[in-house]
């Protein structure tokens, strides 16, 4: 049995500061950095709600979609009664249908698209649940270019015509013109 002491230790409001210093919330509106977060529920019957800055990651920001079951842990530093900071999210909903990965794998993810670093060196970009395939590489279509370019090399080359005939002498393709360069590839997306 609690002594009176005890009793008011555990109810005075420096506890119950304390005990609010970190909190699990659910995540209600989004914009920016500050967003609308719902705590425990008030005597009135109402439930808690605050804004709370998104203190994330450098480089790195996201916000779950409309109408998501999303939490966040909400610190307050200095004491309950500072501004409150959102230092870690989650989308447990949206997690369970796109985030599916083994043990040493990574992702990143949305609901409609997914970054997975693999165990196997790979890292796959797609649409959740889809297949991913292979990009072709800028150098395997520089090697592609030289061949076309080789067989479309002098005044052309020789085939049968389906239905007709080809003589040594007359072309049935003529030179096309080439890029003259190779292919760049993508400025923005690099790969090995």
């Amino acid at each position: 049995m609690k002594t009176t002491r005890e009793h008011r230790d555990e109810v005075s409001p420096e506890t119950r500061d304390w005990r609010g210093m970190v909190r699990r919330v659910a995540i209600k509106l989004t914009s920016g950095s500050i967003w609308q977060v719902m705590g425990h529920r008030l005597l009135s019957g109402d439930k808690e709600t605050r804004d709370a800055e998104a203190f994330s990651n450098v480089g790195f920001f996201s916000r779950p979609p409309a109408g998501a079951n999303a939490e966040a842990v909400e610190v307050h530093p200095g004491g309950f009664a500072s501004g409150p900071l959102i230092i870690a999210t989650r989308d447990e909903d949206t997690r369970k249908k796109v985030a599916v990965i083994d043990q040493d794998e990574t992702i990143m993810y949305n609901s409609a698209v997914i970054a997975v670093c693999k165990k196997t060196g790979q890292m796959w970009i797609c649409a959740p649940g889809a297949a991913p395939v292979g990009v072709a590489l800028a150098s395997e279509l520089n090697s592609l270019r030289a061949f076309v370019v080789q067989q479309f090399a002098g005044a052309g080359h020789l085939h049968a015509v389906s239905g007709g005939t080809t003589t040594a002498t007359t072309p049935v393709i003529a030179p096309v013109i080439l890029p003259v360069t190779n292919y760049p590839g993508s400025q923005v997306l690099k790969t090995q």
